[in-house]
């Protein structure tokens, strides 16, 4: 007090200290100085802001990582995480559906539903362990659902007529696939020709060349290259971030685009080879992988891996994605008493083994 006027610099400090570390909203004074932007929230406050129940928003925050697996009372207002990721994820969780609506968003069966999310076509926005997969688990984004549903219709034609030679997803499987190995390969452009029946974007409006489906039955190894989309559901990174991998040229993380005499004969103009996905894969994991083996939600990861000094092995706001050298995160992940795994036969498979070799 005795010499107020040298004290400008510690005051600042120590207020960007509190913000930092304490659920002070936007109008409340510290030190001085108005707070014109909330950086972080407490279960509280969050709460108190949404008008969601405490209790509730103390499970989602729980289940999502962003506050520790505790039941004491401190959970509610002492355990803080960033104001902008808790607001976005509680909107998410508004605008979701639970597994037993899906079928209504998706134009499908109950049962493809729980194949979808037990195969991780679709993902809830809040993690759900594989044994408890049930049509009231999860919370599905219906923007997310609406953007699985762009991917798988696509490259579709409309028609307006049924044909013996197109069946539909119940007919494809019956005795030949499952819904999550056909709707991959529609996914990674391998049926090309699938009608939707009066352009009504539902999943059983889909029509599948029904030899087609045989040929591709045949061969369980299904085809070496990889179209952009798919690669992007392997290594858990937005399509765009998987383009940005095939353009660098200098050292670090990169993927290698099939040679276009490759794929004169295919739709699209990008694609990876399962040879080149697993090569990327000895080296590199992306945050996405780490999440998934380790069990926990990527946000929490990001912050231990950023509290123990590990860095993506390039910087990630060029790539759009977190991408880490395996060696780099070995130690971590054994920290959680898990081993660090690499997929194998990607590509050559059922989706169903190359996503379990994924997760933990």
């Amino acid at each position: 007090t005795s010499r107020a006027q040298d004290a400008g610099l510690i005051r600042d400090i120590l207020r960007e200290a509190i913000v930092d570390n304490f659920a002070i909203g936007p109008g409340e004074v510290i030190l001085g100085q108005e707070i014109t932007q909330r950086r972080v929230h407490s279960v509280n406050s969050l709460s108190h802001a949404t008008g969601l129940n405490r209790w509730r928003l103390y499970r989602l925050m729980r289940k999502a990582g962003m506050i520790p697996e505790t039941d004491d009372a401190a959970a509610f207002n002492q355990w803080v995480f960033p104001a902008n990721e808790g607001e976005r994820l509680v909107a998410r969780v508004a605008n979701s559906v639970p597994l037993n609506k899906v079928q209504h968003v998706l134009g499908c069966s109950k049962t493809q539903a729980e194949v979808l999310a037990q195969h991780r076509l679709i993902t809830s926005v809040t993690p759900i362990a594989d044994d408890q997969i049930g049509q009231t688990w999860g919370q599905f984004n219906r923007d997310d659902l609406e953007a699985f549903k762009d991917e798988v219709f696509q490259d579709t034609r409309h028609h307006t007529a049924e044909s013996e030679d197109f069946v539909s997803l119940t007919a494809a499987v019956t005795g030949k696939s499952s819904t999550a190995e056909i709707l991959q390969w529609q996914l990674g452009g391998q049926l090309r020709g699938t009608r939707l029946l009066n352009g009504v974007r539902r999943l059983d409006h889909l029509r599948f060349d029904r030899q087609a489906i045989l040929s591709l039955a045949k061969d369980r190894r299904g085809s070496d290259l990889n179209r952009v989309t798919l690669v992007a559901t392997i290594l858990g990174i937005s399509p765009k971030s998987v383009n940005k991998l095939l353009k660098v040229k200098s050292s670090g993380p990169r993927l290698s685009p099939a040679a276009a005499s490759a794929i004169a004969d295919l739709q699209g103009t990008a694609y990876v080879s399962t040879a080149e996905i697993e090569r990327f894969l000895s080296e590199y994991i992306t945050l996405a992988l780490v999440a998934r083996q380790v069990g926990r939600h990527f946000t929490s990861v990001r912050r231990e891996l950023n509290s123990a000094g590990i860095v993506p092995a390039t910087d990630a706001s060029s790539l759009g994605a977190r991408i880490y050298r395996r060696v780099d995160v070995a130690a971590f992940i054994a920290s959680q008493g898990m081993q660090t795994s690499v997929p194998t036969n990607i590509g050559k498979t059922r989706p169903s083994t190359l996503f379990s070799a994924i997760k933990p």
